[in-house]
Parts: C-alpha cells; structure tokens; sequence
C-alpha cells in the first residue's frame, strides 16, 4: 500500500463515534433523516420501480432488504435498487466543489452492509461517516484527474466501499485492493449529456454504489486492482480524521436539480416582498450560470425532465408553493397554470455567475409584473448550502413532506424518531421495519 492508501484503511477503521465532534455526528443524523425521506420518496417513481422489477427478477440470497418491498436480495442487487430509489427526485445532498451527490452512494452501501452484518445504530453511523469523508476525497481526486466534467458514479463507489467495507471487517490490504476495483469499474459518466437530455439515468449513483459494493465482495475473494486515484493523493488523504467534509455538503429544499435552485429562492423572494401574484405576472428574467441555464424544458413530458427544467420547476414555485415529489411527478405534468408560467421564463448565461461557478451557484431573478414593473432579487443562493444550510426543523420539514405520501402518519414520525437517535439503537431492525412498509403508490 502506498502512504495515502494506508491513511485511507486506518482511517476506516479507526474512527470511532464517542470520538467524532458533536457536530459531525449531529450532521451524521441529518444526513440519514434527509437521505430516508428521499428514497423512501423516491421508491414511487418510474426509475426506481424500474430497477425494483429488475432486481427482484435476479433473485438471489436474502441478505439486504429492498425498498419499497417486505423482500431481501444479495447486497449488491438491493444496494442497486435502493440507490435508484435514493437519487430518482435528485433531492439528495450534495459536495459543491465536485458538483456530486456522496450520500445516495453511502447511505443505501451503508444500510445494506449494516443488515447484513447485523449493526448497531452507532456502528452503521460510524460507517456512514466513513464513507462520506473517503467519498468526497475521491470525488476530488477525479475532478483533478479527468478534464472534462463527469459524473458522480465516477468516484461515489469508493465511499460506498469504504462504509460497507467498515461494517463488513473487512482487511486493510483486501480494502485497498477494493477501493482500487470500485474506482476502476466506476462509471465514469459525461454529465453535460444527462442535463441535455435527462433520463433515469442519474449522475451514474445505482451504477457507481453497486459497483463499490461488488468491488469489495470480490476483494474478499482475491480479487485485485490497480491503485485508486486516492492513492496518491496524499494531501486529501493527510486530513482524514481531523477535517471532515461532511460538514461541507449542501441539502436541497426542492425535488429538481440544484442549479435550478437558486433562481426558486429569488422568485419567491421576490413574489412574497412584494405580494406579486402568479396572475400579476408578465415574465420572469432568470440571470444564471451557464450549465443551470442549459436546464430548459418548459414543457416536460416526464418527471426526469421536470426535474432538471428550471423554468417549470419555478413555475411550480410560484403557482402551486411547492417543488416536491408530487409536483415532479409524472401525472402532475399537464398542470396549465404551471405550465403557462413556466412559458414567461427566460434564462440568461451571466458571465459574473459563470466565474463564481461551482465554487458557488448563483442567480439573479427580475420579475416583470402585468402592470409594468420590474422587480429583482439581487444575487441569491440556495438555501442549504454549507454557508447558508437548512435548520434541523427545515431538514425535517423536508423529510415529513417528501415521504408522506409512501408511510402512514404514525410510521412517518416514527422513522423520524428512528434516524435522529439512530446512534442508540441496539440493532436497525425497527428502522428497516419502517422501510419495509414504504407503499410504492
């Protein structure tokens, strides 16, 4: 192993929750209450009911539950399944700097391997934690790497590795060979295509987590690979254990992609300062960065294209208040009002937002009302970036709206309960318990 690869699996293993600062396991919690309410969302759409029937159709051992069924199959087949489920409404949390989603790779890995080896609430957080701090490192290292912008399934599977690999006890040398498989084998996707022509096919995280999970059942069994893009990267590797990036991540308010997110918070800003109706309104001037100004699909015919379609998911801002999983949904699409507004939308490339980018995502919305006025909310961000985050009662707003529709009342609290004091739980069952009474619709 070289000295980054031997920080990495001493780091894995080391790390202890009792040890962790208060905020970093506070953050811990925050992450798998949001993460829960977007796969237990995210079990009602197409994409993952999709992959739910292919899963179920390979069969197999029963070691991991899947969601959205009473039904257990061979880790890296629920880890497949659930991951789809975790990033179908692209409501899950985000690194800026690598414009990625680590926690719809580490969580589903994390939850499955915990099943299977039978862990406690603290030791599965320990390894959610893990698997963040190696992901995002991973993540950084392929940015520098690779010139052209890709997609998280790239480096995800390196996190999912590392937590599951955790849960699993598996040995230091046997999880460096893994890291280096989950990185080779990992779906090294052209992002800019996926937001062209949006599809299921998801920033390459059900590809990326199965394949990190697999990467470290074939270690197990001898299989090698060459060394990771961690390896050498010694300055990521050196801060392991003493600055966490999990801290860093931003949570999204809304079920569409976050650059279209910050043009949501300045129209709204805008209609409620000054009391403007959908009625009153003429046109809506969106001044962005160039990639977010690319999301154009005024009319989408199915929820992947009204997620990344920043004129109608504004739209649905301003009309109806709400951007969630119902509002994207497939049979919510034929909405006029929505669809009418979403026609005034104009979008803008703004050069002085492109030089922030991805640093920071910004936009700048002038509304122009029906009797002449011209209405701006100045630079905005979206709220839940690591600079301006989400309350913990936001986060759990979120989470109540997004699964109300998959559980009842009195297990939608219930779970919530569940993930904030999941570090005291003696074993996950109660909480897969609630998972496997996620109604698919």
């Amino acid at each position: 192993m070289s000295p980054a690869e031997h920080r990495i699996t001493q780091f894995v293993f080391s790390l202890r929750w009792e040890a962790l600062p208060p905020v970093v396991r506070q953050q811990a919690r925050r992450c798998l209450l949001d993460l829960l309410g977007c796969a237990v969302a995210g079990t009602r759409t197409r994409a993952a009911s999709a992959a739910r029937r292919f899963v179920l159709r390979m069969g197999g051992t029963p070691e991991a539950l899947v969601l959205g069924t009473d039904q257990r199959l061979p880790l890296p087949w629920a880890v497949l399944a659930n991951a789809f489920a975790t990033s179908a409404l692209d409501a899950d949390d985000g690194y800026r700097p690598i414009k990625g989603h680590p926690g719809a790779f580490v969580i589903p890995a994390a939850l499955a391997a915990a099943e299977v080896a039978g862990a406690n609430g603290k030791q599965f957080l320990e390894a959610l934690v893990v698997g963040y701090e190696v992901g995002i490192r991973a993540g950084l290292a392929s940015h520098a790497h690779y010139p052209y912008y890709h997609g998280s399934g790239s480096w995800g599977g390196l996190g999912a590795c590392a937590a599951a690999g955790r849960l699993l006890k598996t040995e230091l040398e046997t999880l460096a060979q893994a890291l280096g498989v989950a990185g080779y084998h990992g779906p090294i996707t052209p992002m800019m295509r996926g937001i062209d022509v949006p599809a299921m096919v998801k920033d390459g995280i059900g590809w990326g987590a199965m394949t990190g999970v697999t990467a470290l059942l074939m270690a197990h069994e001898g299989f090698t690979g060459t060394p990771s893009l961690l390896a050498e990267a010694a300055p990521l590797t050196a801060t392991l254990g003493t600055e966490f990036r999990i801290l860093d991540l931003y949570f999204k308010r809304y079920a569409c992609c976050r650059w279209a997110q910050p043009a949501i918070r300045g129209a709204l800003t805008v209609s409620r300062t000054h009391g403007v109706a959908p009625s009153a309104i003429r046109q809506v001037i969106v001044r962005t960065f160039a990639e977010a100004a690319r999301l154009a699909f005024p009319r989408p015919r199915f929820s992947e294209e009204a997620q990344f379609s920043l004129p109608y998911a504004l739209a649905a801002a301003l009309v109806l208040g709400r951007v969630g999983p119902d509002e994207v949904s497939d049979r919510a699409l034929g909405n006029e009002a929505v669809l009418d507004m979403a026609a005034r939308v104009e979008m803008v490339a703004e050069p002085r937002f492109q030089k922030a980018f991805p640093a920071r995502a910004l936009a700048e919305v002038e509304v122009v009302t029906t009797d002449g006025r011209r209405l701006a909310s100045g630079p905005v961000q979206a709220a839940g970036d690591a600079d301006h985050p989400l309350s913990d009662a936001e986060l759990k707003a979120k989470f109540l709206e997004f699964a109300a529709a998959a559980l009842g009342a009195e297990d939608l609290g219930r779970l919530r309960e569940l993930a904030l004091a999941c570090d005291e739980l003696p074993t996950l069952r109660p909480i897969l318990e609630m998972l496997g009474r996620v109604s698919i619709g």
